[in-house]
């Protein structure tokens, strides 16, 4: 974007801000809404919103089936705060999303993520358990015993590691 044009942005938004119109409206001008703008123009990106609220945007997307909600709160809560506890909570969602979705090499993909970056977390189980229900919906059944049987090894007494046992007695 060239100096001219981020100045005509910042003289359309100065002039637009007493009449109340939204950024928004005008975002096909340099093809910017209003926080890419901001971003633009500082070099950071807006930081407005806490982990918890971001999640809760994600947890919305997922729910109302948007994914574009999902993937670009997911995209901020992994920029902004990438340690934080619901990050791989997030990518949970995302995989659940792309599995209902039917693209299951997505799914895997986020599944994978969890294993790989937050290994020693809470939704590894999860993750693990996901992947094996992904082969057999796949029809892979000896992926996802694999899987299953690797859920009750390495989680035992959890309740994934019960219904794995329950899902390998039903791809037998």
């Amino acid at each position: 974007m060239t100096l001219r044009s981020k100045l005509i942005l910042i003289l359309l938004t100065l002039i637009l801000i007493p009449f109340q119109i939204s950024l928004a409206k005008i975002s096909g001008v340099g093809g910017l809404d209003r926080d890419a703008l901001i971003a633009e123009l500082t070099g950071k990106p807006v930081q407005r919103e806490d982990e918890k609220t971001i999640f809760i945007e994600i947890l919305r997307g997922y729910q109302s089936d948007n994914w574009t909600l999902l993937d670009r709160n997911l995209k901020t809560l992994l920029t902004l705060h990438p340690k934080s506890p619901l990050a791989d909570n997030g990518i949970y969602l995302a995989g659940l999303y792309q599995f209902h979705r039917r693209k299951y090499g997505v799914a895997i993909e986020y599944f994978n993520r969890i294993l790989r970056d937050y290994s020693h977390s809470e939704k590894a189980v999860s993750a693990t358990f996901a992947k094996g229900m992904t082969y057999k919906t796949m029809g892979l059944p000896e992926l996802a015993k694999s899987k299953m049987n690797q859920v009750i090894k390495s989680y035992p007494g959890s309740p994934e590691s019960l219904r794995a046992g329950l899902e390998i007695r039903m791809i037998k």
